[in-house]
């Protein structure tokens, strides 16, 4: 298993473990060369949103990976994103998610870039 392959699984467990909303990935290795993987979610309130980027950062750091930044945690907005490189994280509020509509801009048409991760 590739780090980034071990990073997006540490990302995905921990957004589930504090119930994160329609986790969904783009892989973006086709599209760009600075990027390899969107991993996209919602938290439905503010503090849903800084509970799950703290709960993620809280694993990835146990497991040896930091984040080349993070922004909009320490004001808990519409929009946290978590850096690590290979992998962008975007936390949106549902409002901006729609608003910004990552899925849209950089999915394929036919949708076969776009992975929806099931959640209980």
């Amino acid at each position: 298993m590739t780090d980034t392959a071990k990073l997006q699984e540490i990302i995905i467990q921990s957004l589930k473990e504090k119930k994160a909303q329609n986790i969904t990935l783009i892989d973006m290795k086709d599209e760009v060369d600075w990027v390899e993987i969107f991993v996209i979610c919602t938290g439905m309130v503010d503090l849903h949103r800084k509970v799950l980027a703290e709960h993620l950062l809280e694993n990835v750091r146990k497991a040896g990976y930091e984040p080349l930044s993070v922004g909009g945690l320490e004001y808990v907005t519409f929009w946290i994103l978590v850096d690590f490189g290979s992998i962008v994280l975007h936390i949106f509020s549902p409002e901006a998610r729609k608003y910004y509509n990552l899925e849209g801009i950089w999915g394929k048409a036919d949708g076969s870039n776009i992975i929806k991760v099931e959640t209980e």
